[in-house]
Order: structure tokens, then C-alpha cells, then sequence
């Protein structure tokens, strides 16, 4: 079974800062090394995730092996979807949604999206979620997508309430940082 992801078009999008166009795009397999750069940009400025910089010791075999295990279970249970956003080459975005491994729950899709820094605040997040949204619609059987945010990401919460995901449940005190400052987690998801 191949690991690629499912035909689907290519997808210019424009930056509202009027800078150079960024294509976003099904992951391939030859995309693990510049991923495995990505997140480490992402994790060491703090973006939103929860590894540390001490934490992240992903090998470019490590991200290559995890993309390929997404695009196998999706084939097991329905669709799965790993999308980049890249200009030069350059990783600048993501959007993965999963499928549940449980049958009762293959409806769903759970989203995992980032936004490298030098990209935020022009739009990006929003077409990524769109073209991921747009894909889960388009499966047939996907009629809720769900993930997880911060509840400090204010900009990230505002634009999924902004595509309709509505608020659906808190993880109190769910990350502690090293000084012993507790976040909560927000649960949101988008029905139809």
C-alpha cells in the first residue's frame, strides 16, 4: 500500500502582506526533511505546541516513518490528510486530520495545524483549515472534525470560531511549563 495521501489539487494562496504566493499541497514522502526543519521552527519559538526545544529529537526518519503511519491507518480507516504550505522550498504551514481507529468514531477527523512564526498573521492558518475543511467534506463520510488548542491562542481560537467550530469542552491546568505556570486546553469542534 502506498503511503502517498489521495489525489487533490494543488492550491495557490496569496498573502494579505502581498508577499510571494505559497502553495499548499499534499505531503510526499521526500517532504520528511524539510517538516522535520519546520517543527523544529515551530517548537523551539513556542508556537502553540507543547514539546519543548529539549523534547524535540525528531530525526528526518522519525518524521518520514509518522507520515507514512498517518497515510497507512487512514487507508485502514477511511482517509487521512497531511497538507503543506511551502514557498522555496520552505515548509511554512501544515494541516493533518486523522481518522479514530474505533469504528464508532470513524466519522470523525481530528486536526492538527501549525503556522511557522515568519508566516502567521497573513491568512495562512485560514487556508490551510479551509483546504482541510473542504477535503473532509469532500470524503463523504467525515461529519465532524474536532482538535485541541491552547486556551493562551487567542488569534488560533478566534479564527476556528470564526469557520464555525464552536467550543466543546476544557482540559483544566492540562500543560505545565517549567515554572509551574498551569494552561488550560480547549477542545472545539466543527459539525455537519
Amino acid at each position: 500500500m502506498s503511503a502517498e495521501p489521495l489525489a487533490m489539487p494543488a492550491r495557490e494562496f496569496r498573502p494579505r502582506d502581498g508577499s510571494a504566493p505559497i502553495t499548499i499541497r499534499p505531503m510526499r514522502a521526500r517532504d520528511a526533511a524539510a517538516k522535520r526543519d519546520y517543527l523544529g521552527a515551530l517548537i523551539e519559538a513556542r508556537a502553540g505546541l507543547i514539546r519543548t526545544p529539549e523534547e524535540f529529537q525528531d530525526s528526518t526518519a522519525a518524521v518520514l516513518k509518522r507520515f507514512r503511519q498517518t497515510m497507512r491507518s487512514g487507508g485502514n480507516n477511511g482517509p487521512a490528510l497531511q497538507l503543506l504550505a511551502e514557498r522555496d522550498q520552505a515548509v511554512l504551514g501544515d494541516i493533518m486530520i486523522r481518522r479514530y481507529d474505533l469504528r464508532r468514531l470513524r466519522h470523525i477527523g481530528h486536526i492538527g495545524i501549525g503556522v511557522h512564526p515568519r508566516a502567521q498573521g497573513v491568512g495562512l492558518g485560514r487556508a490551510l483549515m479551509q483546504a482541510g475543511i473542504d477535503w473532509a467534506r469532500s470524503t463523504g463520510d467525515i461529519r465532524r472534525l474536532d482538535l485541541a488548542v491552547l486556551e493562551t491562542n487567542t488569534r488560533a481560537i478566534a479564527l476556528y470560531e470564526s469557520l464555525g467550530f464552536v467550543r466543546e469542552g476544557l482540559r483544566r491546568g492540562y500543560v505545565r511549563d517549567e515554572d509551574g505556570r498551569e494552561t488550560d486546553d480547549l477542545i472545539m469542534a466543527l459539525r455537519w
